[in-house]
This record gives C-alpha cells, structure tokens and sequence, in this order.
C-alpha cells in the first residue's frame, strides 16, 4: 500500500523477508529509509555489516551497494524510498570517486604477454595501449604512476614454442620479449617496469612469504587428480600441453583458460582431452596444490559491494557467484619456474596463476622502494598502497576479477583490489579473430614505423575495443589516416599555428580584444571540451574513445572557426587589430588543448604542439586555468613535425 498515491516519487511498503534470506548485492538510484518493524536484518553495506534490530532505521543513499540477510527469524521491514533527480546526479559523481578520492599513487596494470611469438595488432589494442594511454593521461593529472609491462611467467605454451623452434626454454622466450619490446617500441608504448619470462631472485621471497600467508589462512589444499598423461612420452600433460571441451561452458579447444567464458580451468576437468596436437592421451594421479577459492567468496563479494564495476565486469562475477567457486591450480610438474618450497611437491613450480600476483607483488615493492623506502610489501601501511588500474581482455576475466581481487584483500591490501577496471573484447581483422596459427594477423613490427604510430594509437582510441568487439579493416585505416588524420586533424592544427606565426607581431599570445557571436562559441565550445576530456581521463573514467571523440570535435570547430577568420577579404571587410587579439587567444587556446589532450593518445603529435607554446603545460596545469588571461607565448622556431 503507498499513502502517497498523489506523489509518485515517494513510495512506502512493509517488506518481510524470511528467516534465513539474502539478497544479492544490489544498488538503486533513490533514496530509501528502512526501519525494522519485527525481528532483525544483517545489512551488507559497502565493505562492513550493519546489525538492525526492531525499532532501529538506517537511510541508504543512491548507487550504495548493499545486501539484505535475515539471518535468525522472519523480518518485517518499513522501506520509503524516492526519487530526486539533482541529487541522484550528485551521488553519481560521488560514486564513481568515491574509491578513487585521495589515490595520487597508481599501478596500471595490462596482463602480461605471451613470449611465444610476435606482437600482432590485436594484442595492442586491447590492454596495451589502453594502458599506455592511461600511464600518460594520469601523469599529466599529476599523479604518480607506475606502469607494468612485461612478459607471462612459465606457460607451456613457452616450451612448445622452444620445441618447435629447436632451442632452449629461456632463450627463445628472451628471443620474442625482444621482439616485444620492439613493438611497445614502436607503438610509443612507455613503461616503468619491464618483467622478462626469467623472474628476478627477489620472485622467490615473494613466492614463498605469499604462500606462507595463504598456508596460514588455510587457503591451500593438496588435491589429486587423473591428470592427463601421455603414456608414449612418460610425462604429464598439463596447462597448455592439453585441450579439450571446458567444464563450465563446453567450448572445444580449451586449455588452462577458456576464451569463450574466461575462466582458468584444471586440466584433469577437460571434457574429451588429448595433447595440444589432438593425440589422445591417458590419465594417471597427479597431487598438486590448489587455491580454495570457494573460501574467498566473502572477499569477492566484499571487493564487489566496495568498487562500482563496469556492467559486464560485475555481471561476470555474479554468474561465478551463484555457485561453487572452483579450485585453482598452483603447481604443476614443469621443467622450468619457481620451484615449490613443500615437502612432497620437489618436482613442481609454481603455475601462472600464482606467479601473475608474485608479479604484481614486485611491481608493489618497486613503488613501495621508490616511495617509502620499504623493503616488502607487509612493511606499506594502508595509506601507502596505490590504487590498481587493471586492464585486461574478457578472456582472462576470472583471475583478473575473481582470483587477484580476492588474494589482495586476503593478503590486507584491500586497496590493491582494481577499484578501476579496463576489460576489452578482441579486436577483429577483417571480420575474424586474429590468429597466429592461422597467420591471420598484422605484425606490429611489419605494419607500425616512424609515421603511423600516432595515427593507430589514435584510431584505436576512437573505435575501442573496450566492452565490444571491433573489426580491423587495413584498406579502412588507411582512407582514415588520409582523410581523417592528415586532412582533418594534422592540417587544421598545422593551420592554426601557422595563422598565429603569420599574423602576430611578437611570441607573447595577445590578450583578448573585441568579441562576436563567432568568439563566444568557439570560446564555449573550448571550455565544453576541456571539461568534457578531462573527465574523460579521469581516474573513475578512462574513456579514451569519448576522449578521442571530443577532441575530434573541438578541431573541427577550430577548423570552421579559422576558415572564418583567414577568409575575410580585405576589399568587403575592415581589419580590427581588437578582433585579431581576440581570434589570436581563442586559437592558440584551443590549440594547447588539443596538444595537452592528445598527448597520452597521440604523444608525437602532442609534443609537437606543446614544445611551440613555452612552459610546462599538462592536464592538472592547463585544464583548470582560465585561458583567457593565463600568460601564453608562441615559440621563436617551428621545426615541424618530423
């Protein structure tokens, strides 16, 4: 029943939830006001529990992540709740900050690439430049940025390749992390830490006070399996060296992960398995040790009540919540990795699954060293652990959301947990997955030189792969990067430099003078965009294709408006050394914004353009000045664009 029929944003019910009931974690966009009328509810709020008894009340504000538990007897609840639209919108922004407040020190985190082989265009635009252009946007907002690249850990998918090629495990990986580092080098990817296959001695200590820890928390457990065997070889066939139909999913052609649904996948649960090159194998007992996930379900859903997730990032982990959680493979019987330190367990390394956290661990000891002169991760307190930006494909979501999320908060570093998260489809070559196999692909190192790296980085901004699949067409990209590139971005912003140097009388940029409608528009229209992007690359945002997409459209304002301005013929209009001042300002204005916006996109071009406005600008420095009367100069060289 609602008393407040006439008003029909207020609405008013008696709930009762039965002994024993929990609702999903969940979210609305009012306001709501509980009161327990009989009996009492557990509330799940954010990251702790709140106990209501009869007669008490709680107000829960929009967008809060909440669950509802009656968890000793049937519950009646009075629940008001209603709508206002003005303060919705502010509890929007204060969510999606919330997390993020305070985090000047950040790790962004891509997933580590395979060193199998080449890097191909559709390795790059996914997590690897997503992550590149978000080290750069982030620097530029003044916040101190650590970014992770590197290479996997000991994948079978390794020995295959040295198999194939003849030549020993490390120095065919160490071979194509070369080759990787090439393309990060040729796509202008730039990076703090770069981790090669072979781990660091300090992977040790870490490996095993990381384990230690799970020990104690009783998160380990030795489990035999029939795991696949190969009779012929008289060896096991494990991880990438077995496939076959997944067990959560039934996709054919799984290994340790499933493409189709993500998740890590423990060989001896294969459906119809053979080795990596179909030839049925046997089974034989195999004990390794395993990750009790299902024991950190309270951390997922702690980590999901405390971090607004992208639709599909909280949507994925529900459906792994709504049943068993699987054990996770840690160790296998490899020939290369960090060895086991157990007794029983001599002949086995530790699998990728545990050395990406060992990893992570690393990179978090590195800033903690750099920052804090610690010398362990243990030794950071709360405060001084950065924020995670993890970036990542849809493949690999269960250890991204599931697994490393969970092991944070169970090691204490709850901040660690990705409070932003970056998850992309695959990007498709006409029209078909990229393919190594198949050599259905475009090599970064055959396609990416000294003259398209800007033009790719920023075609992929604009049409990212994030959250949908996007087809690569080579013939369309290269029509783009002529008509597009060069035609409307390259020579709109060449042209506003070379109407500044052809018509000012000295390097200081003049202060405005007279104003027309034309000023003011392109005036809005340059403080519609500088707001528009820098929430774009904000910390609770990234959104490099909305970024892209803004920037595209101040230059195309920039471009009618210099139209108008180089056009006037002298026979039909007066000149006005007032409106020059003034068309002088707005251009150079719109000018830095670009450059300063484009910069973590496109950093040749956005170097170009800042090294001819002298000083030091940036997104914290440039964004929030008032360009009208900031001092403002004009280079004495313009070397160009080379």
């Amino acid at each position: 029943m609602n008393p407040f029929e006439e008003q029909d944003k207020v609405s008013v019910r008696l709930i009762t939830y039965p002994a024993g009931s929990i609702t999903e974690y969940h979210n609305h966009n009012d306001i709501e006001f509980w009161t327990v009328i009989s009996g009492s509810l557990r509330i799940w709020m954010d990251d702790h529990q709140i106990e209501l008894n009869q007669g008490d009340s709680i107000r829960v504000e929009p967008l809060q992540i909440h669950r509802i538990e009656s968890p000793r007897e049937d519950t009646i609840m009075h629940a008001v709740w209603w709508t206002d639209a003005a303060y919705f919108a502010e509890a929007a922004k204060r969510s999606l900050d919330a997390n993020l407040d305070g985090c000047s020190r950040v790790i962004v985190q891509p997933p580590m690439i395979t060193p199998n082989g080449e890097m191909h265009l559709g390795h790059a635009s996914g997590p690897f430049l997503q992550a590149d252009f978000a080290a750069r946007a982030l620097r530029s907002a003044g916040r101190e940025v650590l970014h992770l690249q590197g290479c996997q850990g000991h994948l079978q998918y390794l020995r295959i390749n040295a198999e194939k090629h003849g030549g020993e495990f490390y120095e065919v990986a160490r071979r194509y992390a070369d080759s990787i580092r090439e393309s990060l080098g040729r796509l202008n990817i730039d990076f703090d830490l770069f981790l090669e296959c072979e781990q660091p001695k300090a992977f040790d200590s870490i490996c095993h006070r990381l384990l230690s820890r799970l020990d104690e928390a009783n998160l380990l457990a030795e489990i035999e399996h029939d795991a696949p065997f190969d009779e012929e070889m008289q060896e096991f066939r494990i991880e990438a060296l077995a496939k076959g139909v997944c067990p959560h999913c039934h996709s054919a052609g799984a290994t340790s992960e499933c493409e189709s649904c993500g998740a890590t996948i423990i060989d001896a649960d294969l459906g119809e398995v053979t080795d990596h090159q179909g030839k049925p194998v046997g089974r034989r007992k195999l004990k390794r040790l395993f990750l009790r996930t299902e024991l950190l379900r309270d951390a997922i859903r702690q980590y999901t009540a405390s971090a607004l997730l992208p639709t599909r990032a909280r949507l994925y982990i529900e459906k792994w919540l709504a049943g068993p959680l699987p054990d996770v493979c840690l160790s296998n019987p490899y020939s290369e990795g960090i060895a086991v330190a157990r007794p029983g367990f001599e002949d086995q390394k530790y699998t990728d699954v545990l050395e990406r956290v060992v990893r992570y661990l690393f990179a978090l000891e590195t800033f903690g060293a750099r920052h804090y002169g610690v010398s362990c991760f243990e030794e950071l307190r709360p405060e001084q652990v950065p924020t995670t930006v993890a970036l990542f494909g849809a493949d690999n979501a269960f250890g991204r959301l599931i697994l490393f999320p969970a092991l944070m908060i169970a090691l204490g570093l709850s901040k660690s947990a990705p409070r932003m998260v970056v998850m992309n489809e695959f990007l498709l070559l006409n029209g078909e997955k990229f393919s190594t196999s198949r050599n259905h692909a475009v090599w970064v190192n055959e396609f990416i030189d000294g003259t398209n790296a800007d033009p790719f980085r920023f075609y992929i901004a604009r049409n990212s792969p994030v959250g949908q699949q996007v087809d690569f067409l080579p013939q369309e990209f290269d029509r783009w990067l002529t008509n597009h590139w060069q035609d409307r971005i390259v020579d709109t912003l060449s042209g506003a430099l070379a109407f500044l140097r052809k018509n000012m009388t000295s390097q200081s940029i003049p202060m405005p003078g007279a104003w027309s409608r034309d000023d003011v528009s392109m005036y809005m229209s340059t403080k519609a965009a500088i707001a528009a992007i820098q929430k774009s690359f904000d910390l609770s945002v990234l959104d490099f294709s909305a970024a892209a997409r803004h920037m595209e459209s101040l230059v195309d304002g920039l471009s009618r408006y210099l139209h108008s301005a180089q056009t006037r013929s002298d026979k039909m209009y007066a000149y006005s050394a007032s409106q020059f001042r003034t068309e002088a300002r707005l251009v150079a204005a719109a000018t830095v914004t670009i450059a300063v916006a484009v910069e973590p996109i496109a950093p040749r071009l956005g170097k170009y353009l800042l090294s001819q406005f002298p000083g030091t600008w940036r997104i914290d420095t440039w964004f929030p000045a008032d360009f009208l009367t900031i001092d403002l100069s004009l280079g004495s060289t313009d070397v160009g664009l080379n």
